[in-house]
């Protein structure tokens, strides 16, 4: 997961999550620090990798 202002991106498995959140599953997720999303992400382009999950039901 990572936060970008006050929006939050799922990087890996954002259909498990919002299928979990949908059915009130709570679904422990981590925070990544922001060395890591550059390590993994240079080019800055985590909106695109990422799916949005604020405001999400």
């Amino acid at each position: 997961m990572a936060k970008i202002g006050d929006d939050l991106y799922v990087l890996d498995g954002h259909r498990r999550f919002a299928a979990a959140k949908r059915a009130g599953i709570d679904v422990p997720y981590r925070i990544l620090p922001d060395s890591e999303i550059w390590a993994r992400y240079p080019s800055g382009q985590v909106q695109e990798a990422g799916v949005s999950m604020t405001g999400e039901p």
